[in-house]
């Protein structure tokens, strides 16, 4: 493929098809001339020879074309922050290579809801792109039919209004930004590429009022030019083939439930810990994959599983940690539910957290439905746990396809010969005491990133305070009472008459104020304030007297702020993800932290600084946050 430096080039779905399968063109030549050759007469043999020499040359042009092309895999991800929803629709992905030539990425828009990647990243297109250097990035969100759900401090939920920084209504908005010159896209014929857009929603957010439920948006999307290992990836598609010999599926990546459009295809690897379940049946991996291997393109598929980045092409990048597939898919028909068990009543279960109809598809908070079992209702988990209804009890997190009705009278989900997922649930609080069998008594601040207050006890069904967590299976762990912690698990069946932990962790976190990272945030408004970079800048000291400081853990609200006069931004290491930001300006993104404070410090004689969102390590002794992310946004 052949252009001017100047020209610019839009690559829509079809192409986009022909890029990703460019050899197709030439094998429909080459079988067409064999088929002609087979009934026609010695003269029209030199035209099948003539027509089988343009096949070859076609073929040629395509190999020639390959050459210039290389494999970009495509993330969706998210930096935490307290939304219960975030979906908005994503329009147009479009990068830009260093000679001008632009390419459109996504093959078609597509909703997302990025508080779904706060803990995983979505596989979201793999496609073939010329090979080159690619510097900058645009991409299109549409707010016009966004559901921002947004909650405050006692859990109380609001569906927010998105606007803009002038005050008006949000309907699009066109995010432009530049790759660093030392981490630059490189898309090469020798490796697979990757990118990961994140749309930092606690920069690109201020939640302005409840009543009325306001956010002032001001998107701010970062880029990296990898993907994250220690993050779980998730993959959605159909089934496109099967290598029996190699255990692979190949799947047509169909993300966000999306039924069409031309995203690429992606090769799935599986290995001895992977789960497949299909049509609600577990399987082995051989029989699940000769089963998939019959199916046609139209069935859906979701993996969960971990990426290694590979040096070559040829190497294994995704590796299934679990396969659903067929009905254990949500997909055309049926309505999703996502959120927890909230109360038991005579028997009835009823549930609160979000339905999706994946006909429309459209979002909908509800608050403690009436979840329909019958005998025909199976369950199952993540692990190979024994599960049952037993199982649903106040504080569960589940997940579950079916079918869900709303009236005056009363609203339902009904999950008749459904699966009912059990999943992990996560409390973070503090250890307010713990005995010698490993049973811990938990402070819940935070539950399933919700505030604690809002589960209820099993039995009395009161708002709690605390919980007592089994940790006894954890062997190296090693807590005291004042401790923060987050423990993943399941809640345990209620057993009358019997005294037992209300959860068994499965794992634990120990944080640790000068050693766990945290999130630190400033805000000045607009007034605004000057912090003093050093001399060498290397460093910058906030000053504490003046504007709102925050610092927490992740995902945990609780402000652990020390009592300081004020606080030293270092660097933690040599690279990290640095931003600029200044109203009506493309961000400036640095990789080191003097890079940054370099081109901040001149701007600082003519202005103030907004607001600050860190992350980093704090230590105590000398009050400095040693930082890896760093956003600095300039009145």
């Amino acid at each position: 493929m052949t252009s001017s430096n100047n020209a610019k080039k839009i690559f829509d779905s079809s192409m986009l098809s022909r890029l990703i399968k460019p050899s197709l063109l030439g094998t429909a030549l080459v079988t067409s001339g064999l088929l002609t050759a087979c009934s026609s007469s010695e003269t029209d043999n030199t035209e099948n020879v003539q027509a089988e020499a343009s096949a070859e040359q076609s073929q040629a042009q395509d190999d020639a074309s390959a050459e210039d092309e290389g494999t970009l895999v495509l993330a969706i991800t998210d930096a935490e922050e307290d939304f219960v929803s975030y979906t908005i629709g994503v329009k147009s992905i479009l990068l830009t290579r260093e000679n001008g030539d632009q390419v459109e990425v996504l093959s078609d828009a597509t909703e997302v809801d990025f508080v779904e990647y706060q803990e995983l990243s979505e596989l979201f297109s793999v496609g073939r792109l010329p090979v080159g250097r690619y510097q900058s990035i645009s991409m299109e969100l549409d707010y016009s039919e966004a559901y921002i759900l947004i909650q405050d401090e006692n859990g109380q939920t609001y569906e927010a209004q998105a606007m803009d920084e002038s005050g008006e209504i949000l309907t699009t908005h066109l995010v432009q930004f530049n790759l660093t010159d030392d981490q630059p896209l490189i898309i090469s014929n020798k490796k697979i590429s990757h990118l990961t857009l994140d749309l930092d929603l606690s920069s690109s957010n201020t939640i302005e009022s409840y009543e009325p439920a306001i956010v002032k948006v001001e998107p701010f999307v970062v880029a990296t030019v990898d993907l994250d290992e220690e993050r779980e990836h998730r993959l959605r598609g159909t089934v496109a083939g099967a290598d029996l010999d190699a255990q692979t599926l190949t799947l047509n990546v169909k993300p966000m439930r999306k039924r069409g459009g031309d995203f690429g295809e992606l090769v799935v690897h599986f290995d001895q810990d992977s789960k497949l379940e299909v049509d609600g049946e577990a399987m082995a991996t051989e029989a699940a994959l000769a089963f998939l291997a019959e199916q046609g393109e139209d069935f859906p598929v979701v993996v969960f599983g971990t990426v290694v980045t590979a040096e070559e092409a040829e190497q294994n990048t995704f590796t299934a940690t679990q396969l659903l597939a067929g009905t254990s898919v949500p997909w055309s028909g049926k309505d999703v539910f996502k959120g927890l068990v909230t109360k038991l009543e005579s028997g009835v279960t009823y549930v609160s957290g979000l339905t999706i109809d994946t006909d429309i598809p459209q979002r909908a908070h509800v608050k403690d439905v009436t979840l329909m079992l019958d005998d025909s209702t199976t369950y199952a988990n993540r692990g190979d746990n024994f599960t049952d209804a037993s199982f649903l009890v106040p504080g569960q997190r589940v997940e579950a396809l079916g079918q869900f009705s709303q009236s005056e009278a009363l609203s339902s989900f009904n999950v008749s010969g459904e699966t009912v997922r059990i999943l992990m649930s996560t409390i973070l609080g503090q250890v307010a005491e713990i005995d010698e069998a490993g049973l811990l008594t938990l402070d819940v601040e935070r539950f399933n990133q919700r505030p604690g207050k809002m589960i209820k006890r099993h039995s009395t069904m009161m708002e709690f305070d605390s919980l007592m967590i089994d940790t006894s299976g954890l062997t190296q762990v090693d807590v005291d009472t004042g401790d923060w912690v987050k423990v993943v698990g399941y809640f345990n069946p209620i057993v009358d008459g019997e005294e037992q932990a209300d959860l068994n962790a499965s794992g634990l976190v120990k944080y640790e104020v000068s050693e766990s990272e945290l999130k630190y945030s400033g805000h000045w408004g607009a007034e605004g304030d000057a912090p003093q970079i050093s001399e060498d800048n290397a460093s910058m000291v906030i000053d504490m007297e003046q504007g709102r400081h925050k610092m927490n853990f992740r995902f945990n609200p609780v402000n652990v702020m020390p009592d300081i006069a004020s606080l030293t931004l270092v660097t933690a290491e040599d690279e990290g993800k640095f931003a600029l930001r200044e109203k009506g300006e493309q961000p400036l993104f640095f990789t080191s932290l003097t890079e940054l404070l370099s081109s901040l410090k001149p701007k600082l004689e003519q202005g103030t600084v907004s607001s600050i969102q860190a992350k980093g390590s704090l230590s105590e002794d000398n009050l400095e946050l040693a930082v890896t992310h760093l956003v600095v946004k300039l009145n």
